[in-house]
């Protein structure tokens, strides 16, 4: 029971997430709506934070094949084997004490120097996960910035997969490119698409990240038949 109970919570079983769905402006945005039609069904895994935040820490500049392959060489390298051939992914603890010959043979590169500084960071916390957790999710953000190799980016995704943050609008090579085109946002900088995406999708932002991402993977986003006005913002100033 503790596995089916675990299993249900990690697929959002409740239909929390179908709730949120529903809820988005997918009526009033024919982008949006046709990228639901994309992707019926899609909902978001409830990862746990550490597998999370690992993941992320190696997807600067990767496509997601190689992240697979790195993860899954940290794994095979440093984490606990399981049935069936499989292995759990290295604590942070394991991390922190593998030599640098092991993590350079992960093919990690410059990603090495990050996940050694932020498992040095978590093993000195090890009730980080749930410290986290009780944040607002701005402080959460604040928090997860502070470790090494975590910029808005990662942090935003880690917040959303990791910590469930569903508001949470993480803003990619993918996302750029479809807010550019789909709502007229070309040369909007990063910070200011987040904003956009905040405010135009609510509480269920991240859902529509990743139907938006998803139709754009799959060559499937549609372009708005008319520009769709964006909500009136003050865009960040945005220092450096």
């Amino acid at each position: 029971m503790q596995a089916e109970s675990a299993l249900r919570y990690y697929l959002d079983a409740e239909g929390m997430q179908a709730v949120l769905a529903e809820a988005l402006p997918w009526r009033s945005d024919p982008v949006l709506h046709g990228a639901m039609k994309a992707c019926p069904g899609l909902r978001i895994l409830r990862q746990n934070p550490h597998e999370a935040l690992l993941g992320f820490l190696c997807s600067s500049n990767k496509r997601i094949l190689q992240i697979r392959t790195m993860v899954a060489a940290m794994a095979v390298k440093m984490g606990v084997p399981l049935a069936g051939g499989f292995h759990s992914l290295p604590t942070w603890r394991a991390l922190l004490k593998a030599d640098d010959a092991a993590l350079r043979s992960c093919a990690l590169g410059y990603r090495a120097a990050f996940i050694r500084g932020t498992a040095k960071n978590l093993v000195a916390r090890p009730d980080w996960a749930a410290e986290f957790a009780a944040l607002p999710t701005p402080a959460l953000m604040t928090e997860l910035q502070s470790l090494p190799g975590v910029g808005p980016k990662v942090a935003s995704c880690v917040a959303l997969f990791g910590f469930g943050r569903l508001e949470s609008f993480p803003v990619d090579t993918w996302v750029v490119q479809a807010l550019g085109t789909a709502y007229g946002l070309r040369g909007w900088k990063p910070a200011q698409l987040e904003e956009f995406g905040r405010l135009h999708f609510g509480a269920g932002a991240g859902l529509a990240q990743q139907f938006l991402f998803s139709a754009a993977r799959l060559g499937q986003l549609p372009e708005a038949p008319l520009r769709i006005v964006p909500p009136k913002i003050k865009r960040p100033r945005l220092h450096g």
